[in-house]
């Protein structure tokens, strides 16, 4: 057990263990300005024609070809999945005002590792649930329903997709490689309680962009921080050589970038630490979406625990003991990354208690909170370039960034640290961050209503 004794303060040999581990998370100018440049260099690769299956960055299309111009009006069914919570919910658009009802339902573990028939046949089961809820028994068809699935899909359409690869913790036999939203219409036609008109496929990220487009018409990007991350961004046509459609009236397309996988091909070497490489070894994905393993909420506190560890280890924390609680994997959460990063000393030594360190010093504390700046501090000025990167390519000098994601929301200085990042990397560029108001919910029926809209002006046209 950790002995309840008084640590004494931290000597020069131990200052200088703690200095050359948080300089190892150090992202300075010099080495942004080369992600950067290498990032956009994948960028323009993935959108070629085949480009998509050697960048690390996919570049998919969306099939998103317009933003909202606030005349979008209707009732719009949509689904949101891409977590451990699965939503339906009733989105009721009229003139630029938005209503909202919706039910939220578990998935289990059970669901996550089953097969396809287990999953889509539970979201069947839900949809047809809520809808006669909100519309009577009597009522079945439900005309265009908007599925935010929040997963890497390359898409045909914008009612047919087929996921890449399963993130966040799923692990689904029989979808990887199949269309999802054929999956569903088979789910849905086989528990026949409902009738679907159509279903709009789009990805988490789409949706935060479109949801706070339907507000503001500078919204060019779209971009998630949570428990993973992504982005999305407005496009012209003639630089997508994968389009292949040239008779289309469409100019633009929304490029769901899949910038998560960012790294998989060895290009963060230069930044990654052994602390980041413990983390991807020991993940369900190992050597996978590295550059999310860097910035999202999944691992920052994971990170955080192997830097931790590695001091107990060299006798700089806790003399060298590790408490049964901290040694077990994501013990040290990213809520405690955030706490840590608040500068509450209370909240710290509770949390410290909590990992079975009752003793702690605030000595202990001051170290713990600089490991937790120093990695929530990087993982800001990553994603800051990550940014950096599409609004150069868009050339604007002023835009604004539609934002989602708890690590941005709740982090309490991610804000800030991204702020001064795109200060620093875009000097003459107006940035502004916006929240977005549920994008995966507003932003799937703001994506159907706009599809509509679209197809009907074509037909004019």
């Amino acid at each position: 057990m950790y002995p309840a004794t008084h640590q004494c303060a931290p000597g020069a040999w131990e200052k200088e263990k703690v200095k050359t581990l948080l300089k190892k998370f150090e992202f300075p100018r010099e080495s942004a300005e080369e992600l950067i440049s290498k990032m956009n260099e994948d960028f323009s690769y993935g959108l070629k024609n085949g480009g998509d299956y050697h960048s690390p960055v996919k570049m998919l299309l969306t099939y998103v070809h317009g933003l909202p111009d606030g005349t979008e009006t209707g009732d719009y069914f949509a689904l949101d999945l891409g977590g451990t919570n699965f939503r339906v919910l009733l989105v009721k658009l009229n003139d630029g005002n938005v209503s909202m009802s919706h039910e939220t339902f578990p998935i289990s573990q059970e669901i996550m590792k089953g097969d396809a028939d287990g999953l889509f046949g539970y979201i069947a089961e839900c949809l047809a649930k809520f809808a006669k809820l909100k519309l009577g028994q009597e009522t079945r068809k439900l005309g265009t329903v908007g599925f935010t699935f929040s997963f890497p899909v390359r898409q045909e359409s914008l009612t047919c997709g087929s996921l890449i690869k399963w993130t966040k913790g799923f692990d689904v036999d029989d979808v990887e490689d199949h269309d999802v939203v054929a999956l569903l219409q088979q789910a849905i036609e086989k528990r026949n309680e409902i009738e679907v008109e159509q279903i709009a496929l789009l990805n988490d990220t789409t949706g935060v962009m479109m949801s706070c487009a339907y507000n503001d018409p500078d919204v060019m990007v779209g971009m998630i921080l949570g428990t993973g991350s992504n982005a999305c961004y407005m496009e012209k046509l003639e630089y997508v050589g994968k389009w292949f459609h040239p008779q289309s009236p469409y100019k633009e397309c929304i490029i769901n970038t899949e910038w998560g996988a960012y790294g998989d091909m060895d290009e963060l070497q230069s930044v990654s630490t052994s602390y980041d490489k413990i983390v991807d070894e020991e993940s369900l994905y190992p050597g996978k979406q590295l550059f999310e393993k860097m910035i999202s909420g999944m691992y920052l506190g994971e990170i955080v625990r192997q830097c931790i560890l590695s001091l107990i280890k060299d006798f700089v924390l806790f003399r060298g003991y590790i408490s049964p609680q901290l040694s077990k994997k994501d013990s040290f959460t990213t809520i405690y990354v955030s706490e840590f990063c608040s500068g509450d000393a209370m909240k710290c030594v509770n949390i410290l208690h909590q990992l079975g360190y009752e003793a702690a010093t605030i000595e202990d504390c001051h170290v713990m909170q600089d490991i937790c700046i120093a990695v929530s501090l990087r993982a800001a000025r990553l994603a800051a370039a990550g940014l950096t990167c599409i609004l150069r390519r868009l050339k604007r000098s002023s835009v604004s960034v539609a934002m989602d994601g708890s690590l941005y929301k709740k982090h309490p200085t991610f804000k800030r640290f991204m702020h001064q990042a795109l200060e620093e990397f875009l000097p003459t560029t107006q940035v502004n961050l916006r929240l977005a108001e549920d994008g995966s919910g507003r932003g799937a029926a703001v994506v159907a209503a706009v599809a509509q809209r679209l197809a009907k002006t074509a037909l004019v046209d």
